[in-house]
């Protein structure tokens, strides 16, 4: 089976990148959550994981968005913390977010030295089988990877720690 390819294909909409600013507006789940937690690289704050089903995830946040603003507040420079200290004190609904579309992004084939982000917009970076976590459940008839260089894994890895 050949898979069709169009702008409408949600693979193709989740792979594109523009580089654009986005507003989205995130409410806390049942436990106080918003499902995301970010790392700050060279005084930007960037999605670094998100959670399936969460409200980040619901409204479109995927791993690499780099976060703006929050409620207004400009978060260039922020500590993972201090962000993270934000979401903590926000109300339960109504959390606005200024949003750049992600930074780091590649369609088409794996290369080496890449590391696999997510599949099918679910994360799976520190995952022990990446390619393994949707053995489990039916296998679509298009799947898509997101990828990210190893060089940038690392260094957004050594940020969180």
């Amino acid at each position: 089976m050949v898979a069709p390819l169009s702008s409408q294909t949600l693979g193709l909409q989740r792979a594109q990148v523009t580089h654009g600013l986005r507003e989205v507006t995130l409410c806390k789940d049942a436990s106080g959550k918003v499902g995301l937690r970010v790392c700050a690289v060279n005084k930007g704050v960037f999605v670094s994981v998100v959670s399936k089903g969460s409200p980040a995830a619901m409204c479109g946040i995927r791993f690499g968005d780099q976060i703006l603003q929050i409620n207004g507040i400009s978060v260039a420079g922020y500590s993972m913390t201090q962000v993270h200290d934000l979401f903590r004190k926000s109300t339960v609904n109504g959390i606005n977010i200024i949003l750049r579309d992600r930074l780091i992004s590649r369609a088409g084939w794996s290369v080496t030295e890449h590391n696999l982000l997510e599949v099918d917009g679910q994360n799976v970076v520190g995952r022990e089988r990446q390619r393994d976590n949707c053995a489990d459940r039916e296998s679509p008839a298009v799947i898509t990877n997101t990828i990210i260089s190893s060089v940038h894994l690392r260094h957004m890895d050594d940020q969180v720690k």
